[in-house]
């Protein structure tokens, strides 16, 4: 350390090769009036930051902030990306010129808020520096890159000339980007008062602490957030990723505010969603500057930006086709979980495991998402912001929907679907779609959507189709979901690729064409859920459904999965056809359930109502009956479970009938301990468990999301307790319905229903599934109207009824029936003049 008066260590670095740099420039650093440096601090900024700084230097030619680099090899990349190639092992990260400039304002802003600079001297202008330190770096930076870039300062030796650096730099102003003169005087005067004004802003050592987690290097950076890698104080082996959200007293309350919320939204969004493909929060934190959100984290991962830049040349047609459908199977299971991002783009997605044969995406940032209002607590209604430009980055922009920044808390799964699209378009192309929302803005204009072949050679018709629909700006004309997405994805896939035949070692990353071990051949894949991926496969000619476990430690939970369905019978529960073993995997062999569209499409009833809306009557009272049915015979049984929901019911023909059923599915929390009441999917358990005298799950639960899965089916939402942003367990009231949702003459009737099945006191809901049936039953007897005509009415009745009729006559003064009527409704087919 040394003893200068001129150069203060405020804190030793724990980095080697950190304080090489800084003895390099300390061994010549004047120790004469009016020099000064400060090494190793950090501070606080007014917007509630933390700012560390490696080294702050004050000469007679500037006051300049310096951030180190010392990684050697080879240094390229451009104004906003910087690669390191060190023997082959790329790394990229964000220009350090842009984080050095902010730290700088935020430093000359702290400094003159102090007394120091409350007389006749003002605060100096700080200008950023960056020293690549490492002493064989290999420098090919060009041009506007290298502004403000220095390296270590080379004395001429043989035929070798002088190489100004660092020092030429901060003495001398020697330094591409620098003007030759400073703005103003640099003397003992100013250097005494920045003295004085370092004491009094607090200037401190590093680091700080959140929760039990020590604070160690800051890895990311966004509007209003910071994040860093943080080491456990008693562990040093466990890592997390802390992100602080600034709420600084610099900042006004309206921002503030908004910021609060962000972290609050993000944490309760990823409360619900467990997922491989997306980084999971681990907890919520309260700290001096703001509130705190703890994730898991990989210190190899790198952000998807960063990974395309390194890899660009070398990624293969297959690599490209799987980043793109495992952010899109991400996308698609959020949606499911009423969970919509906003904001996907490139710096929202990590890569891990960046070295391996099939790298895997974590999906991140979702502060600016909302997730639909359901009934509990844990899964109330996440607003979204509608301050999406102030959470974003600029260049992040480029891959948002239009709608998403024009429409103050614009909502839908659209949003999502068209972030799909530019992020296709980067992966494949290997170029962005824009460089922001505005040149963005033209880029669609001009084209409908973007067009890859403006960026890439031989772009085929499938692929380039993809990316055009699923960007279109016209909401109306764009792929209306992640579903839609992933199955053009399969024809691209089709387009670009010779099916192989060859089986991964991982049988969760088959993909369509693979044959598994005991010759199964994928024809589809379905998607990943949290433990599990599906395929549409094919052997010896029968089609299957098969379940693989996503890990080892998943598959003892699709074998105890196999030993029930092993157990269950029942038209519309789906068949298990064996347990079965694939590589080191537990795999379900499953009957598959094929709607009635075309390309044995598997659907599932929560897909049909978020594209098709509710159901009319007949489907309504039909695929009711099919499930109360099947929760009559579970509760004959003694097996539950434990997951009813729209999502985990298919819809297809089942039997010879011509009619539509529903089948269902994934019983993998059957199992669960009764102990746990959070076993499930928020929104259809039963938030009243905690009142229970045993608090335990029970068939009460079961029963309770069964109806809200018929609530469903009729309205398309769901129902609300109080609020609906309460604990439901703390209030008194009973459930929330809306009556106006249903079809008229089923509207009481249905009412009464629901009520009864939503009592807050369960003694008052159904005693069990076989009466609920019966009163579901009861709701659809003799619904159409007295005197509706039928093809057995006359021609008198018809022709009386036709009579007056004109083109704004309504279909139900003709006699029609509910069912008839509803029917035509769901159509918006409303009168006469629709009709014809």
């Amino acid at each position: 350390m040394s003893t200068s008066t001129a150069w203060k260590v405020i804190s030793e670095s724990k980095y080697p090769w950190e304080r090489d740099a800084l003895e390099f420039i300390r061994l010549q650093f004047p120790d004469v009036e009016p020099h000064r440096a400060w090494s190793n601090f950090e501070f606080i900024a007014g917007d509630g930051s933390i700012n560390e700084v490696d080294l702050l230097v004050f000469t007679s030619m500037g006051l300049f902030l310096i951030e180190i680099k010392s990684r050697p090899g080879r240094l390229f990349g451009d104004a906003g990306t910087w690669t390191w190639d060190s023997g082959g092992r790329l790394h990229s990260v964000d220009n350090p010129l842009y984080l050095a400039n902010g730290k700088a304002r935020k430093l000359k802003s702290l400094l003159q808020q102090q007394s120091a600079f409350k007389g006749k001297v003002a605060p100096p202008f700080i200008e950023a520096l960056v020293f690549c330190a490492a002493a064989d770096l290999d420098f090919s930076l060009q041009g506007v890159a290298a502004y403000r870039v220095c390296l270590r300062d080379r004395p001429a030796e043989g035929d070798r000339a002088e190489r100004p650096g660092i020092m030429a730099a901060i003495l001398k102003r020697q330094c591409a980007g620098l003007e030759p003169e400073p703005r103003v005087a640099h003397d003992r005067p100013l250097a005494k008062a920045l003295t004085q004004a370092m004491e009094q802003a607090g200037i401190r050592p590093k680091p700080r602490k959140v929760s039990d987690f020590l604070l160690q290097r800051m890895i990311g950076e966004g509007p209003g957030f910071q994040d860093w890698m943080a080491r456990h104080v008693q562990v040093e082996s466990s890592l997390r990723r802390v992100r602080l959200y600034q709420v600084g007293a610099g900042i006004t309350k309206e921002d503030r505010r908004t910021i609060e919320r962000a972290a609050l939204r993000e944490f309760q969004i990823l409360e619900s969603l467990q997922h491989p493909g997306i980084l999971r929060t681990l907890g919520y934190s309260e700290h001096e500057i703001g509130p705190a959100v703890i994730y898991e984290h990989d210190p190899l991962a790198i952000r998807l930006d960063h990974y395309l830049t390194q890899n660009q040349t070398r990624l293969s047609v297959d690599s490209r086709l799987d980043l793109v459908r495992q952010v899109a199977e991400v996308v698609r299971f959020a949606h499911e979980k009423r969970v919509v991002h906003r904001a996907l783009c490139p710096q929202s997605i990590l890569i891990t495991d960046a070295t391996a044969t099939r790298p895997r995406i974590k999906i991140f940032n979702w502060q600016v998402g909302y997730r639909l209002g359901t009934t509990t607590s844990v899964s109330r209604e996440i607003a979204p912001t509608s301050h999406v430009e102030r959470l974003v980055e600029d260049v992040s922009t480029a891959y948002l929907a239009p709608e998403a920044l024009i429409r103050e808390e614009s909502t839908g799964d659209h949003l999502d679907v068209f972030s799909l699209g530019t992020l296709a378009y980067h992966i494949f192309s290997g170029q962005p779609p824009a460089q922001n929302a505005m040149d963005l803005s033209q880029r669609l204009r001009s084209g409908n959507g973007l067009k890859i072949s403006d960026a890439m050679n031989g772009a085929g018709e499938r692929l380039q189709y993809l990316i055009q629909f699923s960007t279109n700006p016209n909401v109306t004309d764009r792929m209306d979901s992640a579903i839609d997405f992933l199955e053009e994805l399969d024809r691209v896939e089709e387009e670009l690729t010779t099916p192989e035949h060859d089986s991964p070692d991982d049988p969760t990353q088959a993909q369509t064409g693979h044959v598994l071990p005991g010759g199964y051949k994928i024809l589809r894949r379905l998607g990943t859920g949290a433990s599990s991926a599906a395929f549409l496969v094919e052997r010896e000619g029968q089609d299957y459904i098969l379940k693989i476990a996503n890990s080892l430690e998943n598959n003892s939970r699709l074998q105890g999965e196999g030993e029930v369905l092993d157990k269950l019978r029942h038209a519309h529960i789906v068949e298990l056809c064996r347990v079965v073993e694939i590589s080191d995997r537990t795999g379900l062999l499953l009957r598959p359930v094929f709607s009635v569209r075309p390309e044995k499409k598997i659907e599932t009833l929560g897909q049909r109502v978020r594209s098709d809306g509710s159901l009319h009557v007949d489907m309504l009272q039909r695929f009711g009956e099919d499930l109360l049915d099947v929760v009559r015979f579970l509760e004959e049984q003694g097996i539950p479970h434990r997951d009813i929901k729209p999502d985990n019911i298919a819809v297809g023909q089942v039997g010879s009938g011509h009619h539509l059923h529903l089948v269902l599915f994934d019983f993998s929390l059957s199992r669960a301990s009764g102990e746990n009441i959070r076993a499930g999917t928020t929104g259809y358990l039963d938030p009243l468990l905690p009142l229970r005298h045993s608090v335990r799950w029970d068939l009460h639960a079961e029963r309770y999301a069964a109806a809200v899965t018929l609530y469903e089916l009729a309205t398309t939402k769901l129902p609300v307790w109080g609020d609906g942003n309460s604990d439901p367990s703390h209030l008194t009231c009973e459930i929330t319905l809306e009556p106006e949702l249903f079809a008229a003459a089923l509207r009481d009737r249905l009412v009464a229903f629901f009520t009864r099945a939503f009592r807050r006191n369960p003694d008052e809901r159904f005693p069990h599934a076989e009466e609920m049936l019966r009163v579901w039953r009861l709701c659809f007897e003799g619904i159409e109207e007295p005197g509706a005509l039928s093809d057995q009415d006359d021609d008198t009745e018809l022709a009386e009824l036709l009579k007056d009729a004109t083109w704004e006559t309504h279909l139900a003064e003709l006699g029609l029936g509910t069912r008839a009527t509803n029917a035509l409704d769901k159509v918006n087919i409303l009168t006469v003049e629709d009709l014809l």
